[in-house]
């Protein structure tokens, strides 16, 4: 396993409660500022999380109802953790 991974995990959950901005709006709702280390979207409900045996890529399991752009189909994110760069898989027969 990338040593690198568990200190990735524990920066984003220590980074949580360091938003830059928080409004409260008048119906119960707050709106985000700038939220650190640049979160991504992924497609409806990660359930489940793994690394390639390099390091290279981490995989997240959809398994959600799906989004508009995933056609709503449960779907595969693949993310280059060097690069930072997300795609998402749909998986059609998931509809």
């Amino acid at each position: 396993m990338n040593r690198r991974l568990p200190l990735l995990f524990a920066s984003l959950f220590l980074a949580l409660p360091l938003v830059a901005q928080r409004l409260d709006l008048p119906t119960s709702k707050q709106l985000l500022g700038i939220v650190p280390g640049s979160p991504q979207r992924v497609n409806s409900l990660p359930a489940s999380v793994a690394v390639s045996p390099d390091g290279r890529y981490l995989v997240t399991a959809n398994i959600g109802f799906g989004t508009y752009e995933s056609d709503y189909s449960q779907s595969l994110s693949v993310l280059e953790i060097a690069t930072g760069k997300l795609a998402d898989f749909p998986e059609p027969r998931t509809i």
